[in-house]
Formats: C-alpha cells, structure tokens, sequence
C-alpha cells in the first residue's frame, strides 16, 4: 500500500511540475493527512507548520481512474464477418463518476453456421431463426421433357413434415396454407423434334381427342400439346450405296441405270435406283447387297495370233513364202458375237510356210582381192534366179578389176 501511495504522488507531483490541470480519465476522490507534527528539525533548523500556515508535513490521496487498455471480446465475431452480424449492442454499465460515457457494451451477433465455436467471454444464446424465403422445392416435379405440360397440380399436405422452429409464424411459411403439392403431366411420346435427322419430313396429327383421363385425371388436348398422336413420315438421309465397290472398281463401268421406287409420299423424287455395271475382271467376292448377272461379251479387235510364226516372222534370214486357210469353220464363240465380225475374210485359221537360208548368209573365196587395194568390185550377180528377200540362196558371181597383169574371174 505504501508504494502505491508513493507512485500516486510521483505522478501528482509530475502534472504539478508540468503546470497540468488533473487529467480527464482520473478524478482525486480524497486526501488524508499522515503527519501533523506541529514541528521538525530540518538542516539543523526547527521548522514549524504554523510558520508556513500548514497543517500537515504528508498527505496521501485517493484517485478513480479510467483504464485504458480495455479487452474486446467481440473481436472473434467482428472477424468472422460476414459469416457474422451484429444484430444488437446495449450499454451495461455507463460512466458516472467522469462522466466520459459508457464503460461497458453489451453487443449481440448472430451467425449462420451453427457449428462455430463460441469465442471466450462470450454467452451462446438459444438459436433464432428468421424466414427468408417461403417456395415450394419444385426440383422434384419439373417436368419429364419438352414434350410434358402440366395437366394438374394439387395440395397433398397440409402440415410440415417437423415442427418449425421458435418465432416462426406458420402463416408466413405457407400463406396458402399447403406444405406439398402433387404435379399430373401430360406427355407425348412421338415428337415432331425426332425428325431432325430427316432430310425431308412430314409430320401430321391422328389424334385429336377434345380430353382424355390420363391416370384418373382429366387431361385437355391443350395440355397434352394440341395432338395426342402423330405419324411421322421422313426420308433418311443416311442411305446405303451398295454399288460403291463397283463404282471404285477401275475395271468396272455403269451402262444402266433405272429407278425401281419412287418417293410418293413427300416427293421427293427417286428413292431406290438399280445400277448395272459391266466390268472388265470378275469381281470375287461378289459385293453384298448386289446380283451377278450372266457375262456379256464385246468384240474389242480381231486379228490372227502371230505368237507361233513370231521366232520365223523376225528371222532376217526367212521370208514368208506361202500363206494358206486351213479352216473355215467358227470356233465356239460367246454369246452376242457375230462370226462375221471376228473372221472378216471367213478364215478362222491360216498355215504360213517360210523360206530359210541355211549355214552362213554368204562366204567368199575373194578375200584375197576385196582386201587388195589395187582391186576393186566391178558387179555381182547371182547364178540363179532363186532369191528370198534380196538374199541369193545358192551362189553369186563377182567381177573385180586389178592393176597386175593377172585376173582372176569366178
């Protein structure tokens, strides 16, 4: 307690010395004096209080003051905004004695999440509940598909499935007094939208019923969309050529083509056509989906096979000495070929007899002469008469002229 007093009067002394009035969050509520001796010796001088008009060498005084460094317990909540709100705030305890205002608040806040913890110093309340918004939870009854109206819509239920909280007013959660409602749908199950896939369409209504009971309830033609069945007709575009593999074939080629269904419906010309092709190999396999019709045949050229005189015809030392018809009868020929065309001359057969040289084309006993530079080649000529392609088959005679004195003839 003596210390105490000792730091009041540290301080008092300290606003004295600084010429400062009494600060405004302490206020002096009363002094007590310690010593009153009439006299003391002070620097070997008697000092008396009577001297001075004093009464009292020590006083001690008391203060009320104002501490600064409050705690705010709320500051969890402040934080928490805006999951947190402060819904109220009352004074509890208000500042008589300096007259600064209040000293203590008491605040209310209030929270969405239930599970939170409660900061210390601070008291829970009972959970309060506030009715935001008051609509039936339609997730479960929207409707099946485009092709559903609503046919009817009753209440089912007219009390909630658990009690509702404290402080709310029933009235405000079902003004009209219903908790759950049933919904009836009327649908159609061929829509017009399942032809989006045609490349042309018709779409026409067979069933035109003013009502129906559907599941005891009493649908009108409205509600089930104007029509309560409809028949499609549609042209697919996603049609199959079964003649690709022969029109890809390069040894194949169409040479007909005719019409076998026309579209008398919606018109739309030609729905299945069949194609002939006419190819040139057999196609093997067959390609599916398609017949294979008995062969045809096209004369494309008629000559005689040279194959077997080819080896004589390219001999330079033969030449064709006879060419003879040895049959005049047709072969058999496929159908739709004239004989006429393939043998224009009525011979279907020819034997070619050649002439040959035999040994070397042509030996010489001149030699000696042509390779003599004083000789020269004067004329030649064959001894007989029997000559093939230009070439003398037996022998030739040569006449040369030298320079020396001697001639030789053959």
């Amino acid at each position: 307690m003596r210390r105490w007093r000792r730091l009041l009067l540290m301080l008092v002394a300290a606003l004295a010395s600084m010429g400062l009035a009494s600060a405004g969050d302490c206020m002096k509520t009363g002094s007590v004096c310690l010593d009153s001796t009439p006299c003391r010796m002070v620097s070997g001088q008697q000092v008396c209080l009577a001297q001075y008009g004093l009464s009292c060498w020590e006083y001690e005084d008391s203060y009320t003051c104002i501490k600064p460094d409050a705690v705010n317990y709320c500051q969890p909540l402040v934080n928490s905004q805006p999951q947190c709100w402060q819904s109220n705030s009352q004074c509890s305890q208000m500042d008589t004695l300096l007259g600064t205002g209040c000293m203590r608040l008491t605040q209310t806040w209030r929270c969405n999440d239930p599970s939170k913890p409660t900061p210390a110093n601070t008291i829970r309340l009972d959970s309060a509940y506030t009715l935001v918004s008051s609509q039936y939870n339609t997730s479960a009854c929207s409707a099946p598909g485009p092709n559903c109206s609503l046919a009817e819509n009753k209440c089912v239920q007219t009390t909630p499935d658990s009690p509702l909280p404290a402080g709310i007013d029933p009235a405000t959660v079902a003004p009209d007094g219903c908790y759950k409602r049933q919904s009836t749908y009327a649908c159609y199950t061929t829509p017009p939208a399942q032809l989006s896939s045609c490349s042309s369409s018709r779409t026409t209504c067979v069933d035109t019923t003013p009502s129906k009971i559907v599941n005891g309830v009493t649908v009108t033609l409205a509600q089930a969309g104007g029509c309560w069945q409809y028949q499609d007709d549609c042209v697919s575009p996603n049609s199959i050529d079964y003649c690709a593999p022969l029109a890809s074939a390069t040894q194949c080629h169409e040479v007909g083509s005719i019409c076998t269904q026309a579209d008398t419906t919606l018109n739309t010309g030609c729905m299945k056509y069949q194609k002939t092709y006419r190819c040139g190999e057999v196609l093997s396999p067959t390609p599916s989906n398609t017949v294979h019709l008995d062969d045809t045949y096209t004369l494309v050229s008629s000559g005689y096979d040279s194959v077997p005189c080819a080896s004589l015809d390219g001999n330079p030392n033969c030449a064709l000495a006879e060419s003879s018809c040895t049959s005049s009868a047709p072969p058999s020929l496929p159908a739709g070929i004239d004989p006429a065309q393939v043998a224009s001359d009525g011979c279907y057969q020819r034997r070619n007899q050649y002439a040959c040289l035999s040994g070397n084309i042509e030996t010489s006993d001149c030699d000696t002469y042509a390779s003599d530079p004083n000789c020269s080649l004067q004329s030649r000529t064959c001894d007989t008469q029997d000559m093939i392609g230009g070439l003398c088959t037996l022998s030739s005679r040569l006449t040369g002229a030298c320079r020396s004195r001697h001639r030789q003839t053959r």
